[in-house]
């Protein structure tokens, strides 16, 4: 069990994990070839308000990370797990919102942003997304917004809609945030320094009765109401370099109820999937004889782009490609990757997991609604442009930004078969690293860099001065994590350029 100690002070003691039946019974369930990996744990001082995530791979906090060739499949995950709870936690110790990483910039699409910034520390105007005049109640005419366009075609996900949300005039279409921290816009002509961290965050309005699984906001978006709505966390995109893989690690959250896996899908939730009708989940669970039904309900088939989309649409229904993005194949890299990220959300997020035994008024405790669905890099941070250097999920994407983009595919004998033509989905397929190129790769490894960066770079480049956009929160707060957050939050349109 996971015991919550405090001090005479009243202050959250240090959480003490203690290995349960229950995880003992998931790691004996693990399939052989899993069970033969190295076990993969979580600790309970991520969770700590004061806790400071690696700096690299394998590092303990600020240290100096793990030589490469003693990195392992697990540290990554570690690492990505650590930054992303870090993120989560509130960016003030006195105050549940915001959460740090909605102290970073956001990006906006306006040319040379880096150069506003570069004097201004991240946390000035917390939680508030920039945006312009604020609608008229009167004069309103609500148009459809630019950031609700994905990447790789500007395609429009919409989610399932209850009869109560459409007597209500919900709108059903994900919208989505990007931001950058301050490190980013140091990048000098040898490419960004380690530190850089890019995050793209996917939402879509919920009810009140939802809002107690998701970690929300209080919007008023842009074109779509002139009153704020309620907007819950779909999926959390965690982009961040070290100085061992300049490359980025790219690791990716989804809310667990989002959708169910193609094949061998999993029990529909009682509130039922977000972007999955009954009747799909029902399609989904007839296997192995559901590939007619995949075709006949057009799963992952875009129906709108942004151009031409309208706020709230018939909903599509999507499935996961591939579980923990990963290939079937029991290669060792795919089996190691299965078993660290499945071993992991076990422990932070599963029935006896770290994040699941928080009390109700802990600011982590919503989050053990989210769960890590994968993560990719490269082996000693070399070129993403040869497949043998990829590491981790290998045909990675989240379901809610790279929803119509996770490869051709056909099931065999219950089992998914890639085309053999088919591009091979994964974050490298469009941020490409390719060192060989000086600064341009810059601009190929991140789609914001050549909008946001700093005029006249990389001739005129921002000092290389310690930023502070990273620091770790210091103690914990009290109210709930879906409580409305204030001031209301606004969303900026993301121009259509935009690649990601």
């Amino acid at each position: 069990m996971l015991e919550t100690r405090r001090d005479p002070r009243g202050r959250t003691g240090r959480l003490r994990l203690t290995l349960t039946l229950a995880l003992l019974a998931a790691a004996l369930a693990l399939p052989a070839a899993a069970a033969d990996v190295a076990p993969c744990n979580a600790n309970a001082d991520w969770l700590a308000l004061g806790h400071v995530p690696p700096a690299d791979i394998g590092s303990d906090g600020n240290g100096p990370g793990t030589p490469v060739a003693q990195q392992t499949n697990c540290a990554f995950y570690q690492f990505s797990w650590q930054w992303f709870l870090s993120l989560a936690q509130p960016a003030n110790p006195q105050e549940e919102e915001p959460r740090r990483w909605e102290t970073l910039p956001l990006y906006t699409g306006a040319a040379n942003a880096c150069d506003s910034i570069a004097e201004t520390s991240t946390h000035d105007g917390a939680g508030i997304f920039v945006r312009g005049q604020k609608a008229n109640a009167d004069t309103f005419q609500p148009t459809v917004p630019e950031s609700i366009g994905q990447a790789g075609g500007q395609d429009v996900l919409y989610a399932q809609m209850t009869d109560v949300q459409a007597e209500n005039d919900f709108v059903n279409v994900v919208f989505y945030i990007v931001r950058y921290n301050r490190t980013e816009c140091e990048a000098t002509a040898k490419g960004f320094l380690p530190g850089t961290m890019e995050l793209k965050t996917s939402w879509k309005q919920v009810t009140d009765d939802e809002a107690a699984r998701y970690y929300t906001i209080q919007a008023s978006v842009d074109s779509v109401s002139p009153d704020p709505i309620q907007l819950g966390l779909v999926g959390f995109h965690l982009v961040r370099s070290t100085a061992t893989h300049p490359e980025f690690v790219w690791a990716t959250f989804e809310h667990r109820d989002n959708v169910p896996d193609c094949v061998d899908p999993q029990p529909t939730p009682a509130t039922g999937w977000a972007f999955t009708s009954s009747e799909g989940a029902e399609c989904l669970a007839r296997q192995p004889k559901m590939s007619s039904c995949l075709a006949q309900m057009k799963f992952n088939t875009p129906t709108a782009t942004a151009s031409t989309a309208k706020l709230s649409d018939t909903p599509q229904e999507i499935c996961r490609v591939y579980r923990n993005g990963t290939e079937p194949e029991a290669t060792s890299n795919n089996v190691e990757n299965n078993a660290n990220i499945d071993r992991l959300n076990a422990q932070l997020v599963g029935p006896e997991g770290l994040l699941t035994q928080l009390s109700d008024d802990h600011p982590l405790a919503v989050f053990k609604n989210y769960v890590n669905v994968g993560a990719i890099w490269t082996n000693d941070g070399m070129a993403s442009t040869d497949a043998s250097n990829l590491r981790g999920s290998l045909v990675l994407t989240n379901a809610t930004m790279e929803t119509f983009h996770q490869g051709t595919f056909t099931v065999e004998n219950g089992k998914i078969e890639r085309a053999p033509d088919a591009n091979v989905p994964h974050c490298f397929s469009c941020h490409v690293y390719d060192p060989t190129k000086g600064s341009a790769y810059t601009t190929e490894l991140s789609h914001i860099w050549s909008t946001i960066q700093p005029k006249g770079w990389p001739n005129n480049t921002a000092s290389a001065t310690a930023s502070t956009d990273d620091a770790a929160p210091r103690a914990a707060a009290t109210r709930r994590a879906t409580t409305p957050a204030t001031p209301s939050h606004v969303l900026a349109p993301i121009p259509a350029h935009d690649k990601r």
